[in-house]
């Protein structure tokens, strides 16, 4: 963990790094992780401690358009830095000497760092109800609850006149295609001339046209 630039490290049988998230919780302070939902779980049902406050960096990755959200992915690219390649052992704790301790400390404390440059970074860019979405979504991740019917009702009405504003330009977009259709077409039979689309590309000036194919336009 970091908090207030000091980096905690707690070896695998060493459980007094509870307390310290509990008083850590109880000051307002928000628990940051990557892929938090997975954490969440493990903290709530193994040792009964929900952070009242969280949030989750793939979320905030997957809000600015990154489908690859692993920390190895978007690590470089956001923050410029790289994640450690490879645990560096895969014994049970009781079996690891001091120097692998020391390995692991390592590896965890630097994705605990490109989490936090990661969470710094992007947290300030996104919009309240954004995150308030994200931490509905992380709390359902642990025990369903009642939707928030006003953040989620807000987010359906944006949806829905995004929507509704593409279909109007679609429908839009069809019907200037047909038009220019048909008028090239009248204009070849009758006039026995051909247009280009580009010699139709301003429909707003009529007297090109003769009179009788006006009513197309």
């Amino acid at each position: 963990a970091i908090v207030d630039g000091v980096e905690y490290f707690w070896r695998g049988d060493d459980e007094t790094w509870l307390p310290k998230f509990m008083t850590w919780d109880a000051e307002g302070r928000i628990f940051v992780a990557h892929h938090a939902a997975f954490d969440l779980r493990l903290l709530k049902f193994r040792y009964g401690f929900e952070p009242r406050r969280r949030c989750c960096t793939v979320a905030l990755c997957r809000y600015f358009g990154y489908k690859r959200a692993a920390l190895a992915e978007v690590g470089p690219k956001l923050v410029g830095m790289e994640k450690l390649a490879g645990l560096p052992c895969s014994r049970r704790r009781a079996e690891l000497s001091a120097t692998e301790w020391n390995a692991l400390k390592r590896y965890g404390m630097r994705d605990v760092q490109v989490v936090q440059k990661i969470y710094s970074l992007l947290r300030p860019q996104i919009p309240g109800r954004e995150l308030a979405l994200i931490d509905h979504t992380l709390r359902q991740c642990l025990d369903v609850r009642p939707v928030d019917a006003a953040v989620l009702s807000e987010e359906r009405a944006r949806h829905e006149a995004a929507v509704a504003a593409l279909t109007a330009k679609d429908a839009e977009a069809a019907e200037l295609v047909g038009r220019h259709a048909k008028l090239k077409e009248l204009i070849k039979r009758r006039f026995n001339c051909d247009v280009t689309s580009t010699s139709l590309k301003s429909l707003g000036d009529l007297s090109r046209y003769p009179a009788v194919v006006r009513p197309f336009l």
